[in-house]
């Protein structure tokens, strides 16, 4: 077996075959400096079989997916072994409900405290279909790239409670925010929120994240970016008080309201609206909307394409610190203090 004493970042794609390695062959080389590592079309019986010598234990930084993706029983052993990640990036293949329960109650916990970002891309296996076994405690920033199609459990709702950064992105919501809503109100201390293909009625959205005297949703909310899919599953005649309640949300987490409230002052919020949509009836009273607020806060009617769920990442990808980590670090590009 060859051994790379000095490598601390490497990235695989195990689907070629050409070069000096066939990895699903000949296996992995060792790498006992390995901090950080990029695994590209990732067969199962690499998992089971090559790399049982793998350095899971010293990685900070982990992505699989992508070809070959895992499925999410494939990759508990990855991630059992995995204790000292800080970040991952994880593609599943589309979970299909074949009337088979998945069962890891009986599993030790998976542990993961020095977990603080974490990505999904495709399916993520949050909702009340599998039992977790995981603990990250310190999770920070989470994306969710296609949001689960099951019912938020409660195991799942209280696995995100300390996020505080969450960007959900999907083209498969339907007409109604309460389908993401329990996602978001299980993370009480976010104060960063990133919305992009959620078709839904927005005056519902706004509705919700409206704070009152009384209460309501995420009271450290400090920036907000919807991405409003006008033309997706929508009516007009649906929001046709959307600038209202704009104003109405707005106005609650403003300089000269939220303190009295209760709740934190909205810094930024951001709506973007595709170049082929700014002419639309309703575009055009939310930036009517947002005149009002000019003065006091700093919003925007932002022109510009959303990024897309079928491109991750533009350009491919490439070791963590030339390519992968900029393109999640871009996810956020919108929130950027």
């Amino acid at each position: 077996m060859l051994t790379y004493p000095g490598v601390t970042s490497v990235f695989v794609n195990t689907i070629q075959t050409s070069g000096p390695f066939n990895w699903v062959e000949q296996g992995f080389p060792a790498f006992p400096t390995l901090k950080k590592a990029v695994l590209l079309n990732l067969p199962p019986i690499l998992v089971y079989i090559h790399l049982a010598h793998f350095p899971w234990s010293q990685l900070t930084h982990l992505y699989l997916g992508n070809k070959f993706k895992l499925t999410f029983e494939e990759s508990m052993p990855i991630f059992r072994q995995s204790t000292n990640l800080q970040r991952a990036c994880v593609h599943y293949r589309p979970w299909q409900d074949t009337g088979h329960q998945v069962d890891f109650t009986q599993s030790n916990t998976i542990s993961l405290p020095k977990l603080t970002d974490l990505t999904f891309l495709g399916d993520a296996p949050l909702g009340n279909f599998v039992n977790y076994g995981f603990a990250w405690p310190n999770l920070e920033n989470l994306r969710l790239w296609q949001y689960p199609k099951r019912f938020w459990s409660d195991a799942s709702k209280q696995l995100i409670r300390s996020t505080t950064r969450l960007h959900i992105s999907t083209l498969e919501l339907g007409g109604s925010s309460t389908l993401f809503t329990p996602c978001i109100k299980a993370c009480p201390n976010l104060t960063h929120l990133v919305l992009e293909h959620t078709s839904t009625t927005y005056r519902e959205l706004f509705q919700f994240l409206r704070w009152y005297r009384i209460g309501g949703n995420l009271p450290r909310l400090q920036f907000l970016s919807v991405y409003c899919n006008f033309s997706v599953g929508h009516d007009v005649h649906v929001d046709w008080d959307l600038d209202e309640k704009l104003i109405q949300m707005l106005e609650s987490r403003s300089p000269g309201h939220a303190p009295d409230l209760g709740c934190a002052v909205l810094k930024r919020f951001l709506l973007r609206v595709s170049p082929g949509e700014l002419s639309d009836p309703i575009a055009k009273r939310a930036a009517r909307a947002l005149e009002e607020f000019e003065d006091v806060m700093d919003v925007a009617l932002v022109r510009g394409d959303a990024l897309s769920v079928h491109q991750f990442p533009p350009g491919g990808l490439d070791h963590w610190d030339r390519g992968l980590g900029q393109f999640l670090d871009g996810l956020w590009a919108y929130g950027k203090d």
